[in-house]
């Protein structure tokens, strides 16, 4: 997903640059989806510095309304600074971040994957954006695109049935359930459980296999050995499969296929992985 930060045309009377404007293109791949993202809005960081003042930041909340995203008190390009800017959704009073400082660090503390939101950070090239004198914009261009990622991972089932089947529930245990986010990097300090109750019927006609996990379940990257998943069925109920061990990374999809036939539980090669929406490979677990 690409946020950008625009220009209007004509410089301000006020000689400072250009406003600084914020928009959102009508698609976005995210988990998150757009219509999340105008409900809630985003918290947006800016750096600069300038020959007379060497560290300089605001912050704002961007939110959309009448179909235009905005924020009050609006910035304008200062000739001759250098920007950098960092952006995170959803708002709120999760995380901190560092803006005295280009890195603009964010950290996030006791995260409570159970609560399965969804968050996106996006930035600016780490070498920062010059403002040029004469044009009171950046050269690479007045608009400033944020390509936000995921800081989550995202777990997916799906499953092939070769009875027909109701999927009641399913649960991802062991899993990393407190979280802190620190310079790039996840830790955690307890297990839970992660479960969603899904109610799906399937029937042998479904040859691809269906998402039961609705987009996928969000984990806090990390290894997964040891995480376990139980799937309840009209069939039978199935418990304790493990997870292969695999290190789940942040911005990456993980795809289990599993196959409902009768009785043994089989694993069989390695989960699909791919990044965050793009299209999934393949790679299953085998239920018989």
């Amino acid at each position: 997903m690409v946020l950008g930060v625009s220009c209007d045309k004509e410089q301000s009377a006020t000689n400072k640059g250009y406003p600084i404007l914020f928009k959102c293109p009508d698609v976005t791949r995210a988990e998150a989806n757009l219509t999340d993202i105008q409900a809630g809005g985003f918290d947006v960081y800016a750096f600069y510095q300038t020959s007379v003042a060497p560290v300089l930041g605001f912050d704002k909340y961007v939110y959309y309304e009448n179909s235009i995203w905005k924020y009050d008190d609006v910035e304008y390009w200062i000739p001759g600074a250098t920007y950098w800017f960092k952006a995170i959704y959803p708002s709120g009073d999760y995380y901190t971040l560092d803006n005295t400082s280009s890195t603009q660090n964010i950290k996030i503390e006791n995260f409570d994957i159970t609560s399965q939101t969804d968050i996106m950070t996006a930035e600016t090239d780490r070498n920062g954006l010059e403002v040029d004198w004469e044009i009171g914009a950046p050269q690479s261009g007045s608009e400033v695109k944020l390509n936000f990622s995921h800081l989550l991972a995202n777990v997916v089932i799906k499953v092939k049935a070769e009875v027909n089947v109701t999927i009641n529930d399913i649960t991802l245990r062991r899993v990393k359930k407190i979280g802190t986010y620190n310079n790039g990097l996840w830790s955690y300090s307890s297990e839970g459980t992660i479960a969603k109750s899904i109610n799906m019927p399937l029937t042998t006609a479904d040859k691809e296999g269906v998402d039961v996990t609705d987009g996928g379940l969000l984990v806090i990257p990390g290894n997964a050995a040891g995480v376990v998943l139980d799937i309840n069925t009209s069939h039978k109920n199935y418990k304790d499969i493990e997870i292969p061990q695999i290190s789940w990374e942040k911005g990456k999809r993980y795809t289990y296929t599993l196959t409902i036939k009768q009785n043994d539980i089989i694993f069989k090669d390695s989960p699909e992985v791919a990044v965050w929406d793009e299209t999934n490979a393949t790679g299953s677990v085998i239920i018989k």
